[in-house]
């Protein structure tokens, strides 16, 4: 199935993806009620994500919303690349699992939600914009082309920064066990 540019399923149609989902243009709402164990293939378009489980997601454009609580986890493939926006607001969590990556566009973390990069996943391009009072947390591995802005004092990296840039400002804090071998990290006003 395909959503181009005018097309959407509302928040208020009960949506099961078992199969793939391209949206090219349109807006999907995935919430209670709904299910999604297939893949969907993005884009452009508006995903609105307010689940607590998903399935593959490949983005490459487009705007995705996790917001309401919700779990979006990107593990076996998913990514989110080019020019994508994606913004977790309301008490929500985007988990980079394993096989997962953020590899372009922008990631924007709200105060009060969480961005975790487990164990073999990865940030290797983008922006990440942890704001303050949001949570950061790296276990996988931050390479070459990805941009890290952290004002946030709740950020851990306990994996592998290998490169990319990792700036922490305006009160901003990085707790460190893991490795740093490459690329440039600035602390300012942290």
């Amino acid at each position: 199935m395909t959503l181009a540019n005018g097309s959407s399923i509302a928040d208020a149609v009960n949506t099961t993806i078992t199969g793939d989902v391209n949206l090219t243009g349109g807006s999907l709402a995935l919430n209670s009620g709904d299910s999604w164990t297939g893949n969907i293939n993005q884009t452009d378009g508006q995903l609105d994500y307010s689940l607590t489980q998903n399935g593959g997601l490949t983005a490459s454009g487009g705007i995705i919303n996790v917001t309401d609580s919700s779990k979006l986890t990107l593990v076996d493939g998913s990514s989110i690349s080019g020019t994508t926006e994606t913004n977790v607001t309301d008490n929500s969590t985007l988990t980079v699992g394993n096989k997962g990556s953020i590899s372009g566009g922008t990631t924007t973390v709200e105060s009060g939600n969480t961005i975790t990069v487990t164990a073999n996943g990865e940030i290797t391009g983008g922006t990440v914009d942890a704001q303050s009072g949001s949570t950061f947390n790296n276990a996988g591995t931050i390479s070459d082309g990805a941009d890290i802005d952290i004002a946030t004092s709740d950020a851990t990296n306990s994996g592998e920064i290998a490169g990319g840039t990792v700036d922490i400002a305006n009160g901003g804090a990085l707790e460190n066990s893991g490795t740093i071998s490459g690329g440039t990290t600035t602390i300012a006003n942290g």
